[in-house]
């Protein structure tokens, strides 16, 4: 049987279905927008087009997601500087004289800043021109700069064009923009120059939110180097051509504009050519740029550059006294930072007088006959690592309020940095001796009273032995005014008052007057065998015409900060050290010195006829020769010597050698004249103007006489200061009323030091005795 045949149907094949395009999620198109919009816009291009689209596309969408991640990185990094600094730069700190003369500069950068106002608009055109012409159209980067640099390098074929803005630069002034962790992998040069460019652009954008473009500017040229240590526009245009950037030429702006590149390489004081030919190239500029006409430019190039020399700002020995003042004065930030004004109270004049005074005298003790020392010439010639020839010191204040008018350490601080006048320790020698008098008057002595001059006997003086001390003419006396004692300069006398007023008593009134450091404990403390420094003696010195008031010596009168405010003024010190009648008795005294005493010949030799006081000083074997002496303007404190003590010659006296200096100095400075006429160190009365009163005293005890004083011929009549007067019932103890036994030990020549005055016994008068002088 045939089968039925069945038609079966083969299954079809399946038809190729195309793959649905993937869906793009939201962040797909949020991170890759830029190249789905491109495939969109070309799906329908041919592969030759479309592919080529797409792969920029991409391309860009990398690069763009590249520059963000980069700016979000390099912003947080340029977010920690501080902008503030920006417009904060350190200057430095200008000293002048008490006249307004700058004498030095101290501190921070040699810079003053200077508003834009007071800047010839010449050099602000200039400027721009030269370093970046789109200044006030750019936000910081200028694109249309770094293409135009990019083109002229290439065709240059040299990286001989930056594209640096001048607010770039300003933010690789300002911060220290270099990655320190790339530097310590030791990263490629280039790598960290790029990180470093970009971290510059970071801040550069910053800068231009924060600050408006003049104040960019600004900024700009009071920070910017310009070649050996000038720093700001105010700077380099005093230093270049002596004056203000307000007053600056069309050429000079140019100068100053063109060097900016290269400062040290085109500095006009080493190379005027290259100097002239930047100025040249940014006039060039500057017309090109629209800034200025051809025929401008062409009549600038044929000024001549006319630079200022450099010349050194003196410094002197007193800079180190501001300087630990000022950081007693202000806040060491203060000081570092800089821009301050320091008005001192130093004389620049007097100063230079009083150098000329020291070299001309020492250079003619030099030239001495048996002088046996180095000389400076012969240093000179031949340096060796510390001087060794002849020195001195001088300190000068103010009288009445112990402002320092003059201060010389040494010949000269580039040879010697040495300061004499501060740090020394030498011997005072007889410059000591008025103290010792100014105690023994605070004790009851009067300058009349009788002392010994003879040498010590045996046990007469606690710690003096017997013969001791010489006299230095060789004589003696058995009885001399404590007067003629310090007027004279006598040693042994001097040894018995300073007994009487006894050892503690004299180094109090030498501590109070700022002597004695560490003082000697034995009678040579009366010949002056304690160290000083002239600066401690000058102002000592300032006891005897203040009425027993010494004044505190200061530098520094006035600071002023970079805005005229005043920070710091003076205010004068005084510190009591006796009596004003004490301290009056011993300036008479002083005045004497100068009339007939061993200061004679100030008047008779050296012509000083002002009204004057003073005292000379002179050191066993002349290792040391002083004088300290006044006016009522000026206190003064001369020393010569060696550095290390040496014979400087044979009878080298105080008066001989010292003083010549000191009265050179005082006649200069007796004709100075302030800008109103009048004299700026008047040397007026130094009568100290005490109330006397008449009394009847014995010359052994300076008590009230007695009968006794009468016979011993004693007393002697004397006007006396009304507060050192004895009571009236303070009678001698040594020619007492009713003959006393005294004591065989007991010295005649004057009143034991704590002995109080006995009240004098009447004698009946039916029985009258004579008093009999104890020997």
């Amino acid at each position: 049987m045939a089968k039925k045949k069945t038609n079966r149907r083969r299954p079809a094949k399946k038809a190729k279905q195309k793959k649905a395009p993937r869906k793009v999620g939201f962040f797909g198109w949020l991170l890759f927008w830029p190249y789905h919009l491109v495939a969109l816009i070309v799906k329908g291009w041919p592969a030759i087009f479309r592919i080529p689209a797409k792969l920029a596309a991409a391309g860009a969408a990398a690069g763009f997601f590249a520059f963000l991640g980069m700016a979000v990185f390099y912003g947080i990094r340029a977010m920690p500087y501080d902008l503030t600094e920006v417009r904060e730069m350190p200057e430095r700190t200008t000293v002048l004289d008490r006249t307004g003369k700058e004498i030095a500069r101290l501190h921070g950068e040699n810079r003053k800043i200077v508003p834009l106002s007071q800047i010839a608009p010449e050099f602000e055109d200039a400027l721009l021109a030269r370093e970046d012409s789109r200044f006030r159209r750019h936000l910081g980067v200028d694109p249309m700069g770094i293409a135009r640099s990019i083109i002229q390098n290439v065709k240059r074929r040299s990286l001989a064009q930056g594209s640096s803005t001048l607010t770039m630069q300003l933010a690789r002034n300002t911060f220290n923009l270099q990655n320190p962790t790339l530097i310590k992998m030791k990263a490629p040069g280039p790598l960290i120059e790029l990180d470093r460019k970009f971290l510059e652009i970071a801040v550069t954008f910053r800068i231009e939110k924060k600050y408006s473009k003049d104040e960019i500017l600004e900024a700009y040229v009071n920070r910017i180097f310009w070649g050996h240590s000038y720093r700001g526009i105010e700077s380099a245009s005093q230093n270049y051509f002596g004056k203000s950037a307000a007053e600056l030429t069309l050429s000079e702006s140019a100068m100053l504009a063109g060097i900016i590149r290269g400062p040290n390489a085109f500095t006009p004081h080493r190379y005027p050519e290259r100097a002239k030919r930047e100025r040249d190239t940014t006039l060039d500029s500057m017309v090109r740029e629209k800034f200025l006409a051809p025929e401008e430019a062409k009549k600038a190039k044929k000024e001549p550059l006319l630079i200022k020399e450099t010349a050194a700002v003196k410094s002197g020995w007193s800079l180190n006294i501001i300087e630990r003042e000022l950081n007693e004065i202000l806040a060491r930030k203060s000081i570092k930072q800089g821009g301050l004004t320091v008005t001192t109270t130093l004389d620049n004049t007097l100063q230079t007088v009083a150098e000329d005074a020291v070299e001309n005298q020492l250079r003619s003790i030099e030239s001495r006959s048996g002088y046996r020392h180095p000389t400076r010439a012969a240093w000179q010639r031949n340096p060796t690592s510390t001087p060794n020839y002849l020195q001195a010191a001088v300190v000068m204040l103010d009288t009445q309020t112990g402002a320092v008018r003059t201060i010389i350490g040494g010949r000269d601080v580039s040879e010697s940095a040495y300061d004499r006048a501060q740090w020394s320790n030498r011997s005072a020698g007889s410059l000591f001796k008025p103290f010792v008098y100014l105690a023994a008057y605070e004790k009851g002595m009067l300058p009349e009273t009788w002392v010994a001059d003879t040498p010590m006997r045996s046990g007469e003086v606690e710690g003096a032995p017997a013969g001791w001390p010489a006299n230095s003419d060789g004589k003696y006396y058995d009885n001399l005014r404590t007067s003629d004692g310090l007027i004279l300069s006598r040693n042994a006398s001097t040894v018995r008052v300073g007994s009487f007023a006894g050892m503690d008593e004299v180094i109090d009134v030498a501590k109070a007057a700022g002597l004695l450091r560490k003082p000697v404990r034995d009678a040579t403390l009366y010949l002056g065998n304690s160290p000083a420094s002239p600066w401690e003696i000058a102002a000592a010195y300032t006891t005897f015409p203040n009425k027993g008031a010494r004044v505190i010596p200061y530098l520094i009168d006035k600071i002023e900060n970079s805005e005229g405010q005043v920070l710091y003024q003076s205010s004068p010190l005084k510190a009591v050290v006796s009596r004003p009648e004490t301290a009056g008795l011993v300036n008479n005294l002083l005045r004497e010195v100068t009339a007939s005493g061993t200061a004679r010949s100030l008047r008779s030799v050296h012509g000083y006829s002002l009204p004057a006081a003073g005292k000379t000083g002179t050191t066993n074997d002349y290792h040391d020769a002083w004088y300290a002496g006044y006016t009522s303007s000026l206190t003064a404190c001369v020393w010569v010597g060696l550095d290390t003590p040496s014979t400087i010659v044979d009878g080298g006296y105080g008066g001989s050698l010292a003083l010549p200096i000191w009265a050179n100095i005082y006649r200069k400075a007796s004709s100075l004249r302030d800008p109103d006429g009048r004299a700026r160190y008047p040397a007026g009365d130094l009568d100290p103007h005490l109330t006397y009163e008449n009394a009847r005293l014995c010359r052994h005890s300076a008590k009230r006489v007695t009968p006794g004083c009468e016979a011993a011929g004693t007393a002697y009549q004397d006007k006396v200061p009304k507060a050192l007067l004895p009571p009236a019932n303070d009678y001698c103890t040594i020619h007492p009323l009713r003959a006393l036994r005294a004591p065989q030990s007991e010295a005649p020549v004057l009143v034991r030091p704590n002995t109080q005055p006995q009240r004098a016994l009447p004698v009946p008068e039916d029985r009258p005795m004579r008093a009999l002088p104890i020997e």
